[in-house]
Formats: C-alpha cells, sequence, structure tokens
C-alpha cells in the first residue's frame, strides 16, 4: 500500500503523525509491520482532515443556500410552480404578496381562483398557450386585489403532447407602469382634443372669411388682409405645436428604450399606436405649415411645358405603386404660363390623390386633358376610382376636410386645399365632378401663353 506520489492532504498527515509519535516508541520486530501501522495512522489522520474539510464545506455551502434562499423570497419578483392545472405548488413571499394573501391560502389552490373576472377568459387561453408550446409565454393579467402583473412562463414537458410536468412562472408587478400608460394616453388623448377643437376652429373662421367675400365684396381688401393674419396665425400655431409633440416622442423613445424589452406585444402594440399617431401630428403640422406657406409665397411665372410634367409625375407615380396595374393617358396638352414649382404642386397633387382613389380598381386608368379657350387653359385629371359624393362637395376644398375613412385611405385633407389656393393665386379656378363608385374628374384653369 506504499504510495509513491504524495498529495498535499497526505503531506500533511504524515506530518501531523510525525509530531504525535513518541520519542522512546519501541522499534517493531519487522519492517513491514512499522510501515502497514504507519501507513493505517496516516490514513486516519487523513479521513480526520478529510471530515474537517467536509465539515466546513457543508457550512460553507448551507451559508450560501440560506444566503441564496433569502435573495428567492425577497426578489422584486414573484416565482410559482404549478401542477399542469395550474395548481399553486409553490411560490416566494413576493408572489405570495403579489396575491394579496399567505402562503398557508394559496398552496394547492388554482391560480384562477386569485384573477380577476374580466380576465378569466384571458388566462384561459393562456393556459392552454403555455401547455402546448415548448417556448416561454407571456400574458398580462390582473388579480382579484387589482394588481396588474406581467406573467413568464414554461413548462417543464416541453409542450409535448401527453407528457405532464411543472409549471414555472414568473410574475412582474406592473401595476404603476400601467398606470403610467393610462395616465399617458389620457394625456395624449387630451392634446388630440385640443387639436380638434383647433381644427375646428380654423375650419369655422375659414368658412366664415368665403361668406364674407361672397356677401361683401367691397371688403376684399380688408378680408385680403385678414387671411394674411389667419396664415400668420397658422404657422405660429403649426410651430408651437411642435414642443409637445417632440415632448410625447422624446418620451415614447424614453419608455421603450428603458422597459422595450420587458414589454409585452401588446404593450408594443400600444406604443407603436402612440408612435403612429405622433407621426401623424407631425403631418398634419408639416401640411398647416406647407398650406400657409403657399398663401405667403410669391409667384415666378415661366412657361411650362404641361405634358412633360405630368409625364415626370407620373414616372415618379409609378416607380412607388411597381406592384400595380395602373394605366395613364396624357392626351396633347396646352402649355401653360405660371410658377412651375406651385403648378407641379397641383398636378403632383391630383395625380397622386387618382392613384391612392383607384386602389380597389384591378385595373386602374387615369387619364390628362386640356383645351384652350380664351386667356385660360382648362386642364382635367379623370380616374375610374371611389369617387365623393356631390353632396359634401362644399367641404372638397376646405383643409383638412375628409369625404372617406382615413382607415381606408391615408391623407391629412390639406392637398386639395393647398391645389385650390394655387390654382386661385394664379387667377384659375378649381372644380370637380364625381359620384361616389363612378371615379372623378377634376379640372383647373391656368393662364395660356
Amino acid at each position: 500500500m506504499k504510495k509513491t506520489t504524495k498529495d498535499p492532504l497526505r503531506k500533511k498527515a504524515e506530518k501531523a503523525l510525525s509530531s504525535k509519535t513518541e520519542t522512546g516508541r519501541e522499534k517493531a520486530d519487522s519492517r513491514s509491520q512499522d510501515e502497514l501501522i504507519h501507513e493505517l495512522q496516516v490514513h486516519q489522520i487523513e479521513l480526520e482532515m478529510q471530515n474537517d474539510e467536509l465539515k466546513r464545506t457543508q457550512a460553507s455551502l448551507e451559508e450560501i443556500s440560506a444566503k441564496y434562499f433569502d435573495l428567492y423570497q425577497s426578489a422584486p419578483i414573484g416565482y410559482f410552480i404549478f401542477d399542469e392545472n395550474w395548481v399553486i405548488l409553490e411560490a416566494n413571499l413576493t408572489g405570495i404578496r403579489m396575491l394579496g394573501t399567505t402562503k398557508k391560502q394559496i398552496v394547492n389552490k388554482p391560480l384562477h381562483a386569485f384573477v380577476n373576472p374580466e380576465f378569466q377568459d384571458t388566462f384561459h387561453l393562456y393556459r392552454r398557450k403555455v401547455l402546448h408550446s415548448e417556448y416561454p409565454e407571456t400574458c398580462q393579467l390582473m388579480l382579484k386585489n387589482n394588481v396588474y402583473v406581467s406573467i413568464e412562463s414554461i413548462t417543464t414537458s416541453g409542450g409535448k403532447k401527453g407528457k405532464s410536468g411543472e409549471i414555472r412562472s414568473v410574475f412582474t408587478d406592473i401595476t404603476e407602469r400601467k398606470n403610467v400608460e393610462a395616465s399617458f394616453i389620457k394625456e395624449l388623448e387630451s392634446k388630440v382634443e385640443e387639436l380638434k377643437i383647433l381644427n375646428k376652429d380654423l375650419e369655422k373662421e375659414i368658412t366664415e372669411r368665403k361668406r364674407a367675400e361672397a356677401d361683401i365684396k367691397q371688403r376684399t381688401a380688408d378680408l385680403e388682409s385678414a387671411n394674411t393674419d389667419l396664415e400668420g396665425f397658422s404657422y405660429t400655431i403649426s410651430h408651437d405645436l411642435r414642443s409637445p409633440l417632440r415632448a410625447i416622442e422624446g418620451f415614447t423613445r424614453m419608455l421603450l428604450k428603458d422597459i422595450g424589452d420587458k414589454l409585452d406585444p401588446e404593450a408594443m402594440r400600444k406604443f407603436n399606436v402612440i408612435s403612429r399617431s405622433s407621426q401623424k401630428m407631425g403631418q398634419l403640422i408639416d401640411d398647416l405649415l406647407s398650406y400657409s406657406r403657399t398663401g405667403q409665397a410669391a409667384i415666378h411665372r415661366h412657361r411650362i411645358d404641361m405634358n412633360v410634367l405630368a409625364d415626370n409625375i407620373w414616372k415618379e407615380l409609378q416607380a412607388g405603386n411597381a406592384d400595380r396595374d395602373m394605366e395613364m393617358k396624357i392626351n396633347a396638352l396646352p402649355p401653360a404660363t405660371g410658377d412651375r414649382v406651385m403648378v407641379r404642386q397641383v398636378v403632383s397633387n391630383l395625380l397622386s390623390n387618382a392613384v391612392k382613389f383607384t386602389r380597389g380598381r384591378e385595373h386602374a386608368i387615369i387619364e390628362v386633358s386640356g383645351s384652350n379657350s380664351g386667356g385660360f387653359n382648362t386642364y382635367c385629371i379623370k380616374d375610374n376610382g371611389a369617387g365623393f359624393d356631390s353632396r359634401y362637395y362644399d367641404k372638397l376644398f376646405e383643409i383638412f376636410s375628409r369625404l372617406h375613412s382615413e382607415k381606408d385611405y391615408e391623407g391629412t385633407g390639406v392637398g386639395l386645399a393647398i391645389a385650390k389656393k394655387i390654382i386661385e393665386k394664379h387667377g384659375g379656378n378649381i372644380w370637380a365632378e364625381s359620384k361616389p363608385g363612378g371615379g372623378a374628374m377634376f379640372y383647373f384653369t391656368l393662364p395660356a401663353l
């Protein structure tokens, strides 16, 4: 049993044995017996030292176990273990507090007994989803004590059919976050309502000015001055609106950065709604500024080749709608006199509308024609699209007015108002003819060469 290689523990044991050996010990009759006794004594000391080491290790493990048990119990999130029927088998103290009760009252109780009645259907669907999934699944529920929680669960069966297993779940209290979201959304809705009121006020004021122009021709100069003031007012208001809009967008980005990885799909959807609403509000502000600038811009008159202008715009629209079947007919168009940038915007707005409102047609047909009558040319853009109800014609060229549902056709209701303002600045007129489902024809006049 003699060892050729000695480990540190054995060396220590031999050293300890050496110190214990009496100096006057009698020699053994046989050297082999002496070595055997020595070997046994060494082994005994090794065992004693190993026993001491095991005791220290056990004490250390018990200390670590107690520390991590405390961390488990006092963690900021709730830990639950359920059987396959979602009966509670185990929970930490945080989870118990979330349910608003004691451990004795939750063990062997089904989780649905603690779920708010309004969320029972949601929980039922979630249970089935977890049991049939091999990946963690998330859900948001409100408990009976009005605590809102985000749940992430996974089954130890791996979602395999016919195989039973436990369900491990993590509960996160998101009540405060939900309250913040509700407050944020309420504030956003309040801002939207303010914008609606402002929009109605602007529409009302524009309508009143139109009536004043029709009823009192002699006050044309005063009305033009008032219109200039209105445009300046719109420009100022649009800039003032950007500050709260930037705040909305900024806080939305901050929230997504801070808690984006913890959000469930529904919360992300709501944040996306906020983001899209902010973008739409920004587009409204930009369109309002464009409308205001149109009234203030000076006209630089040049010869305009309307055929080239219409063809260039059509190519741009085709590139942006390559997946659609659209046919464009451009008849011989007489050249016009006007501001190239402004007239291009008019034709672009009208052709873009024609493309948009023929979206429901399998084969869209858009036709541009023109004719000369005295000092003005008349141009027509015709389409086979959705058309509009002529009963609401008076609203057609009003700013922010829409004759179609926003969910069916996007837009802010400013394009036609801008087109009308540009044509009138050139001394021309703009009008339209249509019926629901029968397409539309938009006419406008511009000075001839």
